[in-house]
């Protein structure tokens, strides 16, 4: 998965970085990201800016054993993991239309 920060991660002047995605994958409908998400996702919350992966503060050191990073890693993969299935999904879907 691929992350545009200049576009989806708000950065605030006390260090924080809030990090959302609107779910779209290529020409895929982002409903069905969001959907799979609300429907899969243990730790991932979608709001109205989108699925919310995160927050850092990046006033500091980040390392992996932090609870914040890890929290952040493990959300990130998760919502890849899930953003895949879609994929995957579709793909299959299409698949068998072609063979009917």
């Amino acid at each position: 998965m691929q992350y545009n920060v200049d576009k989806y991660a708000q950065f605030s002047p006390d260090g924080i970085v809030k990090f959302t995605h609107n779910g779209k994958i290529g020409n895929f409908k982002s409903a069905d990201v969001m959907n799979k998400v609300k429907k899969y996702g243990d730790c991932l919350n979608v709001s109205d800016k989108g699925v919310e992966l995160g927050i850092l503060h990046i006033n500091k050191l980040l390392f992996l054993d932090d609870k914040e990073v890890s929290e952040f890693v493990y959300k990130l993969i998760e919502y890849a993991l899930l953003r895949e299935d879609v994929r995957r999904d579709k793909r299959n879907k299409v698949r068998i239309l072609s063979v009917l």
